[in-house]
């Protein structure tokens, strides 16, 4: 699976992590019902809007701070989102496992 830094730009489920203690995890991204359409993505424990611009951490924020990932020679701290493509959910014994799963 390869993560981008990208947003998801339609409904379905993705892998997402932000390098955070539970991730990476599956979310549902879903449109609101309200006027302007926005991209929300839930999974039970993180629910929050999509933005369209990608959310990169390429500075520290303390001192002490190590880069979680480094990508072409670019350092990337927590709190920077990636996103794989949409996926199919992962199926055990003939069960979906949905993101509330988790």
């Amino acid at each position: 699976m390869k993560m981008q830094f990208e947003p998801p730009t339609g409904e379905g489920y993705y892998w997402w992590t932000n390098f955070g203690e539970h991730t990476p995890t599956i979310m549902r991204v879903t449109r609101s019902h309200s006027r302007d359409k926005s991209l929300y993505a839930d999974n039970g424990e993180y629910n929050f809007p999509i933005d369209s611009e990608p959310n990169i951490q390429t500075t520290p924020e303390g001192e002490d701070e190590e880069p979680v990932i480094t990508i072409d020679g670019v350092d990337y701290y927590y709190g920077t989102d990636m996103w794989s493509k949409a996926i199919e959910l992962p199926e055990i014994n003939g069960e979906f496992i949905l993101p509330d799963s988790f």
